[in-house]
């Protein structure tokens, strides 16, 4: 793995760049795409060994944190699915100049599978976009991080939890990351089943649930001309848990799934 600053100087984004394990390395980029913020973190090690499958099988992989995230610069208040998206284009051209390849993919994670779907559109150099288990409704995902968000808060303040008003649960924060207004608006607005997606010809959504969504999704993708798939796989391990963040752990099934999608 090769750590480093790409982008523009005045605000570098940080990468992780894991070349082929074979010098005779396939013409084949693959960027990982972040959820975000509280799940960014439990993903961390699962996305990582994504790039190492993918690595070992002479596939280039870039991971990366968006502006505001993680490494890179920025500051979490300035966080904007519009500039993410930016991010990800950058990534990918980045990917291009290091790897030398002619084709890249998108990987996404929840909400980063969905800004991944968004980047892909339009791109003449794009192969396969590999979605899991994608936020396909903004707003109903908002509301999901809502009430995780008050029962950590609650567990955390018990026995005053039950005392403290709700209105003290709804600031511009969810699970100690910010969601300033603007970015708040982004997402009550993000419905993948009404956006026009351009270019984007090979769709896997790896699912480790049954969701009318994801077949909602399928469907639209479907009617843009993309060659969709979903492939169910209930893992084992749930990334997205204290306990898998802090063990070694990882969802396996999955992780072998959306390689394998991306691999021709």
């Amino acid at each position: 793995m090769n750590p480093f600053f790409f982008g523009s100087s005045e605000d570098p984004l940080f990468g992780a760049y894991h070349p082929p394990g074979d010098q005779r390395g396939k013409n084949r980029g693959v960027v990982i795409c972040n959820p975000f913020g509280d799940e960014a973190i439990k993903a961390h090690r699962a996305l990582r060994q994504l790039a190492m499958t993918l690595a070992e099988a002479r596939v280039h992989a870039l991971r990366f944190d968006y502006y505001g995230t993680g490494d890179s610069s920025g500051d979490g208040e300035e966080g904007r699915l519009a500039r993410w998206c930016d991010d990800i284009g950058d990534a990918a051209d980045e990917l291009r100049d290091t790897s030398g390849v002619a084709k890249v993919s998108f990987a996404g994670l929840r909400l980063g599978a969905s800004l991944a779907l968004r980047a892909a559109s339009g791109r003449r150099d794009l192969d396969r976009v590999a979605l899991w288990d994608p936020v396909v409704d903004g707003r109903a995902y908002l509301a999901d991080l809502q009430r995780f968000h008050e029962a950590y808060l609650e567990a955390e303040f018990t026995p005053l939890g039950p005392h403290i008003e709700t209105a003290e649960f709804t600031p511009h924060e969810l699970m100690g990351f910010p969601v300033p207004p603007e970015l708040r608006a982004e997402l009550e607005a993000l419905d993948l089943t009404t956006e026009e997606v351009t270019k984007v010809r090979r769709v896997t959504i790896v699912a480790s649930t049954k969701d009318p969504r994801y077949d909602a999704l399928a469907a639209h993708l479907s009617e843009q001309g993309a060659d969709v798939t979903i492939e169910h796989v209930p893992v084992g391990v749930n990334w997205n848990s204290d306990e898998t963040m802090e063990s070694s752990l990882v969802p396996t099934e999955a992780i072998d799934a959306i390689a394998g999608s991306l691999i021709p």
